[in-house]
């Protein structure tokens, strides 16, 4: 009887050898997920990558999250720097890696850090992007040029030791579109506020200065 009850115990332990993804609690979430791209690498259409990107970083970050564009990088382009001055936003673009022991600490601390979420909405369109595959990095690069974006090479020298990024990209003098500040994991929130800060106020001037010359 006692051989029965210890087999039919094995075949029942057996059976509960599930994905470890399968067995943890709505709040918490499994270091191999988080490890993982949030865009997979099968994913071909710029739009879907944005989406699934967004849909993957809400699960694993919860409910305070940034609020990211819906839509290519060309459009959410055309929705923030390339507005006339009057609507003109900067354009902030998160970009993460998830072989980088970084991310998970700067995603929680600090990019879905309530003020910071805040700020962003109010002060910026936010775009994100994945490059923890080399085909989703060459895709991001590959926008990034065909945008005109003059100082791509940025983006082109992040390893997986620099990420996760957050940039914010302006026009220049010569409106031209350039990357005019770069934000790393290893920054704090503080260091993070700071910067959009300075940019903001930056950029405040800028469009002020536009809309007395119209």
């Amino acid at each position: 009887m006692d051989n029965d009850e210890d087999s039919f115990s094995d075949e029942f332990d057996d059976g509960l050898q599930l994905d470890d993804d399968l067995l943890i609690a709505d709040d918490e979430i499994s270091p191999r997920r988080m490890s993982r791209s949030l865009i997979p690498e099968e994913i071909e259409d710029e739009v879907v990558g944005v989406a699934v990107f967004t849909d993957e970083f809400r699960s694993r970050y919860g409910r305070c999250v940034p609020l990211f564009y819906q839509g290519s990088f060309s459009e959410a382009l055309n929705h923030s720097v390339l507005l006339p001055a009057m609507d003109k936003m900067l354009l902030a673009v998160y970009l993460h890696h998830g072989g980088s022991i970084q991310s998970n600490i700067f995603n929680s601390q600090v990019l879905c850090n309530e003020t910071v979420v805040e700020f962003l909405a109010v002060n910026f369109v936010l775009w994100g992007w994945d490059l923890t595959h080399k085909k989703n990095k060459d895709t991001v690069m590959k926008l990034f040029v065909q945008c005109r974006i003059i100082n791509n090479e940025i983006v082109e020298d992040l390893s997986m030791e620099k990420l996760p990024a957050l940039l914010i990209i302006n026009l220049n003098i010569k409106e031209h579109i350039e990357i005019i500040a770069t934000m790393y994991g290893n920054n704090t929130v503080d260091e993070v506020m700071d910067v959009m800060l300075r940019e903001s106020k930056k950029f405040e001037e800028q469009r002020s200065r536009m809309n007395v010359s119209l």
